[in-house]
Parts: structure tokens; sequence; C-alpha cells
């Protein structure tokens, strides 16, 4: 076991430290704050690694002094062994650096050091219950960053150790609630454009939303696709249209002059998004003739979290207004959601869980995507 402090400006700084040298399976046991000289304030966190490997104590305990990059002096540190489980058998490194005033930590150390188990203390008690949020998050392919800045924001904020785990996860509930734009009303003449990756559901997404628009709605509708590369494109187009007794349009028979405003809502399809400038800039001529209301990114929950900044460069010349994301029916890990609207710096307008051809698109709802994300009841239902 390996117990080490850390100390920031802020607790995100300090928790980014113990990522960096603990990795993603050390355990929170203290967060405290330091008044220096002039009134500069510091977090220091303190944090556990049950089981490292002798790479990871040998960089954890490479120091000889405590963790702090301030250049501000710190309190006197003791000395104790470890016991370290490698793959070589146990070995004994010293060297491990524990503050004197960590009064709280000192007088739980030799329970700590019998224990393979923190749950058995206080301590260890909500510090297993903030891993748990934080693991759950990383399961669900929240990209780390967002993870520890939510988390440190908490720990800062939060002074009742008892209440971190709920008020981490009101704080991630209220985030996804600010990423969720207002349920959108649309009427005669609106134009709406679906752009995105290939394999995102765009066609299948503007099938549904027409069909809604349509039978619930009772609204007039009309389908236009700018899609002459891939195969099939028109004739999916057409086959949509056929079921809804819609008509299929072309830009060259619409006004630009939007003149049919009070004729049919028009949905609009296009060519998956590429990384060549060139069709970049020949899509973007086509959609300012077209001039439309909305332009919706739409973008897979399959699709991988680091990913989702690439294709939000590729959109940007296109000028978005809103996100819609797709396939949340064909997995449990709804992370991307919350990379898609940071990329993006869209909210996330509509959703779809149905496989193609079936189903509806609708509003999102942040605590739903919240229980999805933390495998837990969340707070504020």
């Amino acid at each position: 076991m390996v117990i080490k402090s850390f100390t920031a400006d802020s607790v995100a700084a300090a928790l980014k430290e113990v990522r960096t040298e603990l990795g993603g399976e050390a355990v929170i046991l203290k967060t405290r704050q330091h008044i220096g000289r002039g009134g500069s304030s510091r977090i220091e966190v303190t944090a556990c690694l049950d089981n490292p490997t002798v790479a990871q104590a040998s960089i954890a305990l490479s120091d000889n002094k405590p963790h702090d990059r301030s250049g501000e002096t710190v309190p006197p540190v003791s000395r104790i062994a470890y016991g370290i489980h490698g793959d070589h058998g146990t070995h004994t490194v010293e060297n491990s650096m524990i503050p004197h005033d960590l009064a709280e930590i000192d007088r739980k150390l030799d329970l700590l050091l019998g224990m393979s188990n923190l749950t058995r203390t206080e301590v260890g008690h909500h510090s297993e219950q903030i891993q748990n949020l934080y693991l759950a998050m990383k399961e669900a392919d929240v990209h780390e960053g967002f993870i520890e800045t939510l988390i440190g924001r908490v720990l800062e904020s939060c002074c009742d150790s008892d209440q971190f785990a709920t008020a981490i996860k009101e704080e991630f509930c209220n985030n996804l609630s600010s990423m969720v734009s207002q349920q959108l009303e649309f009427k005669a003449g609106d134009r709406l454009l679906f752009v995105g990756p290939a394999g995102s559901g765009k066609t299948s997404v503007m099938g549904k939303l027409a069909a809604s628009l349509v039978v619930r709605g009772r609204e007039k509708v009309k389908l236009l696709s700018l899609d002459s590369s891939k195969v099939g494109a028109l004739d999916e187009i057409h086959s949509y249209a056929e079921l809804l007794g819609t008509a299929v349009t072309n830009p060259d028979q619409l006004d630009h002059g939007h003149e049919d405003k009070d004729r049919a809502i028009i949905l609009i399809d296009s060519p998956a998004l590429s990384p060549d400038v060139k069709k970049i800039q020949a899509l973007k001529t086509q959609i300012e003739q077209l001039n439309p209301d909305y332009c919706f990114i739409t973008l897979s929950c399959l699709t991988r979290t680091a990913d989702m900044v690439m294709f939000a460069q590729m959109a940007r010349p296109l000028s978005p207004t809103h996100l819609m994301m797709t396939m949340l029916d064909l997995t449990d890990r709804w992370g991307g959601i919350v990379a898609a609207c940071q990329a993006t710096g869209l909210k996330l307008a509509l959703v779809t869980d149905s496989p193609s051809g079936v189903g509806t698109v609708q509003p999102p709802d942040p605590l739903l995507m919240a229980r999805k994300i933390l495998g837990t009841e969340v707070i504020g239902e």
C-alpha cells in the first residue's frame, strides 16, 4: 500500500497529479486547505493505492519531499515503510512522505496498513463511494478531464464528507441539464438540415422525425437529399416519402426566400462529413443557398469520445445549431453525450433510442441520462 499527499492550486489540479502518479485505482482519503503567507490558498489531497506494482511504487515514492509545485514550504514529514506487492514478491519501499499535521490520517495509518479493504473505515467508506462514481462515469466513456473537474469542484465546495457522493450526483445532473436545450417546436416553412459522419443515422433520424411530424403533428412535410455519393441514399428518401404520403423535392424546386413558409416543413439530408476541406466547402455553399432554420449535427453514442472532437471540427464550417444523438439503444455507455456537447459547444436537442425504421425522436431526459451513466438512482427525481 502507498499513501501520498499532493498539493496544488486547486483540487482538480491535485487530482490530476494523483491520476498521473498513482493511476485510476487510487482512492482519495482526505482533502484539506493550506493557507500560506500572504493569504494564498493551496489544496492538499491525500490518496492511497492499495496494491501498487513495483513500477507504480517507484514513481510514486521517488522524491524525498512533499508533492508541492508551488515552491512554498510545507509542513515537516515523517518516513514510513510499506509493503509493495509486485510480480516477484513483496518489496519494502521507504521514502513515503506523510505530513505530521494530517492528524486524522496519522490516527488511522496503523489500521489502513493492515487492511486490504478501505470500506472498514469512515474515510474509506466515503472514498469508496466517490471512487465508484468516478469508475461508473469512466466506464460509461465520460472523458477523464470532465470527471476530475466535476469531482474537484465538489470537493472544493462541499465541507461535509458525508455529503460528497450526493453532491457529486447533484453536480453531474446539473451539468447534464445545462447541456440540454429547451424542447423545439417546428412550424410550417421551417427547414431542418441534418449533418454528421457516415453511419451516424442521419437519414433514419430524418425519416423518424418526418413520421412524427406527419402522423402526430399533422404537418405537411417535404423531404430533400443533398447526398449524391451514398449508394441508395435517394431511394431511402423516396421510401420514407412513399410510406408517409409526402413529397420529395430538390434544391432547385425550393424558393431561397422561404416563400413556402405556410406550406411544408422541409427535412434535408446531407452527405457524410469528410476531412476533405473542398467537400466541406462545397457542402457549405449548398447549405447557405438553402438557408436552413435548424442545422443538427447528428452523432452516434457508439462513436468513441476521442472522435467526437474530430467530427465537431469537421462540422464547424457548416454552422450547426443543435446536437442530436442516435443509437442510445445499442450501448450502455452514454458518456459520449457529454463529450459531444462539449466538443460541439451545442445543446442536445433530440435523441433516438430505437432501431432504424421504428420508434421516435424525442427530447433528451437529463435525469435518465444521469441514471444510465452513473448506474444508480440519482438525486433530484
